[in-house]
């Protein structure tokens, strides 16, 4: 099929971008632990999240349960050989007394400080931001690794998210008492809250091709759509039944049989895909909510905050082609976003896995875990088979031949 794809492209028959969908696709389907990128171990406790930036693909972003948030560059490679990835630029701190008198304080040791997300300004890398248990929202400074600007909420934040346009400069950030707090990062201040979750809120995520729809998950076992243009509640409330009150933001209607700790949209923003605690994953239409009923079978879902998925389309929807990633007690599970089908298991760490994110531009997958480290998962290498030919040539090049050696043997007359 590739060979046929590529005398198509050839002749400029068939779409432009079809050879490029199903090379993304075959390499995202052979994942395997990087032999080549090294992210060492700098993280004293658990990694909680990770991110990368769109403007080069080169820095990952990742933050602990220790509070320390570290930028890795991941294309760092002096000798041009396998090499460590450095860590360009660290922060650490404590209790809110003592970041303010010093940002770059060691995190005390009691959790109290846990980063929840952290996250790059999608437009330029001088800016990133963090949420944590704290009770805080922080914009941090790249170049100075200081906080520019830090939003005091009402409760523990367990996750923040910012769209990837430029139409706004709001972030939206869920706390434990089920509020969503959007605040306006250019201004410096809280413009709005909503409220409608009756529980914690656990998962955020922008529609990537609507800059005002908000989707929102929780404790509670539900997943609302927001409009944050019109006021009066949500949209919709998410039903696995598909059932007639489907536009209902009746609290009954629940998108889950427990907690929902995993929500994302796909690249162009027509799914959702949603995780919950009855170790089910879900997709759902982002154009009228409905339940796509793709049996996705049982996967196991250990926590109690947010819980970082991957997902892809490889640019297409159709007859498979995309990729959901998800955590999975010490693994992470490969599926078919369309059919369902498990496609295999990535076993590297030893501990739970939290959080994973793909590069921007190349096929390659960044997760972190309790057993503090992060890892890379690039596609196989092709296995060359060795010819014969190829032996004699090597040979010939190890021993070179001498003209004037002298080839005579002492028993020839």
């Amino acid at each position: 099929m590739l060979q046929q794809l590529v005398k198509a492209r050839s002749y400029g028959s068939g779409r432009a971008d079809c050879l490029k969908r199903v090379i993304t696709s075959q390499r995202l389907a052979e994942l395997e632990l990087s032999p080549e990128i090294d992210l060492g171990r700098h993280h004293a406790k658990a990694v909680t999240s990770v991110d990368f930036e769109n403007s080069t693909g080169r820095y990952l972003l990742s933050g602990g349960v220790d509070g320390t948030i570290l930028i890795y560059d991941v294309q760092c490679y002096p000798d041009g050989s396998h090499t460590e990835c450095p860590v360009v630029a660290k922060a650490r701190f404590g209790s809110n007394q003592e970041q303010r008198r010093n940002p770059f304080h060691f995190a005390s040791t009691d959790n109290k400080h846990s980063i929840s997300a952290v996250s790059w300004y999608p437009h330029d890398t001088g800016i990133f931001l963090s949420s944590s248990t704290d009770e805080t929202l922080k914009v941090w400074d790249t170049n100075t690794m200081s906080v520019a600007e830090e939003f005091e909420l009402d409760d523990i934040v367990y996750h923040h998210a910012m769209p990837t346009s430029s139409s706004h400069f709001l972030v939206a950030a869920g706390d434990r008492n089920g509020v969503i707090t959007l605040c306006d990062i250019k201004s410096g201040s809280a413009i709005h809250v909503l409220r409608h979750h009756k529980q914690s809120v656990f998962a955020l995520d922008w529609s990537p091709s609507s800059d005002f729809i908000l989707a929102s998950a929780g404790r509670d076992n539900t997943i609302l759509l927001w409009d944050i243009r019109k006021v009066g509640g949500p949209l919709v409330s998410l039903d696995q039944h598909n059932g007639a009150g489907v536009a209902s933001t009746s609290s009954i209607l629940t998108a889950h049989n427990g907690a929902i700790n995993g929500l994302c949209f796909t690249d162009e923003g027509r799914w959702i895909v949603s995780y919950g605690t009855d170790y089910r994953l879900r997709m759902w239409d982002a154009l009228n909510g409905r339940n796509m009923l793709i049996n996705y079978g049982r996967v196991t879902n250990w926590f109690s905050g947010h819980c970082q998925l991957a997902v892809t389309t490889c640019g297409h929807t159709s007859k498979g082609g995309g990729f959901i990633f998800v955590p999975s007690g010490h693994d992470i599970v490969v599926l078919d976003l369309m059919s369902g089908k498990r496609l295999g298991v990535l076993e590297g760490h030893f501990r739970t896995v939290n959080c994973c994110a793909l590069h921007p531009y190349e096929q390659i997958l960044f997760s972190g875990g309790n057993d503090c480290k992060l890892l890379a998962w690039s596609p196989k290498r092709p296995v060359v088979k060795e010819t014969h030919t190829a032996r004699l040539n090597t040979h010939n090049q190890s021993t070179p031949i001498n003209a004037y050696q002298d080839s005579w043997s002492d028993d020839e007359t």
